[in-house]
Formats: C-alpha cells, structure tokens, sequence
C-alpha cells in the first residue's frame, strides 16, 4: 500500500520532525479584559503615578538630626570664639550653612501635609484603557470561535494592543494579568501559524520564548505559561549555521567576488565567481541536510 509505514519503523529523514504545539488559544483573556472595563474611569480627576520618593518621617528624622548637628557646631564655635582663618575653613562654613538649609527644607517638607499630588483628567484615560480592553477582548474572542482564521493581520494587532497596554499612562488601568494572558495569546498564536519546523527559526524561537517568560512574571496562576515554556526549552536547538540563514548566502556571494576582482587580471570574470559560490552555497546546504538526518533518525 502506498504511504503505509509499518509500526515502529524509523521516520524519513527528508521529512520534518513533528509540530511542537502548545496549548489552546483560550486563555482567558475575554472575560478578564470584560472586568478591567467595568472598573476604568468614566470622568473626574485621577492621580498621576508619581515617582517614588522618601517616606516623609525619613525625610522629617535625616533633616532634625543634620540642623542639630549643625546647631552644635555653631554653638561650640561661638563658644571657643573660634574664627575661620583659611579657606579651608571657610569652605567647611559655608558647607554647613548649605547643609543645615537642606536639612531645614527636608523638615518643612516632612510637615506639609497639605501638597496637592499631580492630577489628570480622568475621561481621556479611561477612554483609551477601555478601547485596549476592548481590542484585546475582541481578538481573543476570535481566536477563541476560529482559531484557524487567526492569521498574521490579527497576531500583528494583537502585538499593537500589548504596545498600547505597556504604556505608562494605561498601564495602572490594565492589570498584569490581563497582560499576562494576552502574551500568552500571542506566543501560541505564532506557533500556531508557524511551520512545522519552527523550532529551528532562531529568531522565532527567541520571540517565542520571550513572550512566556513575560506571561510567566504577568500571570496570577503562570503553571500553565510555565507549562509552555518546559515544551519549548524541549524542544531540538537550531543548529548554528541554520540560525544565521540566509544571511550568510550574500557575504559569501560577496566574499567570491572580491577574491576574483583582487587578482591581476584584465577583466573581472563574473562567471567564475558566482560558481565557486553556488558550489560553497551547496556544499554548506548539503552539510546542514546531513545534521538534520542524524537529528530526525534514532
């Protein structure tokens, strides 16, 4: 029979080995972005994210012991009736001086409770939070109902919706969990749409596995992140002269070219050159064949 293998016999080495699948595209992700927008702000005044700065009774404690350190100096001074004469000593004095005015501010500041905090309006970044609720909510939901039909174009607005989410100004809005299960999203559906021998695209790998590291750090239950993660640490390296690709096809194209045109000749012959390097270009693609036999054969 035509296309029947008996049972337990090896596998052709000219075909790839099996897809490395991760899990399904239903993460989540809906009904979590559905609750972020019932809790964004609709109007009002928002408190910025303001930097982080000193607790006040630090503030208040370092500035009370610099202005009595520095009112012992003065008071031992005026004492001894001790004069500065060098400049030495007169930069030790005004340094003082500077110090116990910073000391003084700090202490001020420690006892005004009364400082507004820097505010926003609240419509115009509740607004863009729910429209990346929103989007992210709708792509899930379509990964969800048709996995199959989501392609590049939603994979590539899936990444935009991650990029608007990340922004400092939404990023208080849109919890980590939220981003979490979208990195999750993004990681399977570029699997998903990969080719079967996705493991050994470098860059792919990389992009990949970034994604569930992150999800791993975002989500509030990562087992099933991690879960991915393990399968694809797993999974069969790419070999080193696969990971550069095409890359190196052109600089050894270019290489060839070069040592022709350096020799003493009256015409460059073209000819010559690009046969060397197709001749390289095979040798190398025959090499990279015979690795990947010894990887598929046990």
């Amino acid at each position: 029979m035509t296309g029947f293998r008996p049972a337990g016999a090896p596998q052709s080495p000219f075909r790839e080995p099996p897809k490395l699948e991760l899990g399904p595209l239903s993460v989540g992700l809906h009904q979590a972005a559905s609750r972020v927008m019932k809790r964004l702000p609709s109007g009002g005044r928002i408190v910025r994210q303001a930097p982080a700065r000193r607790a006040a009774h630090t503030q208040g404690a370092l500035g009370c012991t610099g202005l009595v350190l520095a009112a012992s100096a003065a008071f031992i001074a005026v004492t001894t009736g001790w004069l500065p004469r060098s400049h030495l000593e007169v930069a030790i004095v005004v340094a003082t001086v500077i110090a116990a005015g910073a000391c003084l501010a700090a202490v001020l500041r420690a006892l005004d409770r009364a400082r507004p905090l820097p505010t926003c309006e609240g419509e115009p970044v509740g607004h863009a939070a729910r429209l990346v609720a929103q989007r992210l909510a709708r792509l899930s939901t379509c990964a969800t109902e048709d996995a199959a039909r989501f392609g590049p174009r939603r994979i590539n607005a899936l990444r935009r919706a991650l990029a608007a989410a990340a922004e400092p100004a939404l990023a208080t809005w849109i919890p980590d969990d939220v981003r979490g299960r979208a990195e999750l999203l993004l990681a399977r559906a570029i699997v998903a749409q990969a080719r079967p021998g996705w493991t050994r695209d470098a860059a792919l790998r990389a992009e990949v596995r970034s994604l569930l590291v992150r999800a791993t750090k975002h989500l509030d239950e990562p087992s099933v992140a991690e879960a991915d993660l393990v399968a694809l640490d797993a999974a069969p390296l790419p070999p080193k002269d696969e990971a550069t690709g095409a890359r190196g096809r052109e600089p050894l194209r270019r290489r060839s070219r070069q040592r022709f045109a350096s020799e003493p000749r009256g015409v460059v012959d073209e000819g010559a050159a690009e046969e060397e390097a197709q001749h390289e270009e095979n040798h190398a693609r025959a090499r990279r064949l015979r690795e990947r036999r010894a990887d598929v054969i046990p």
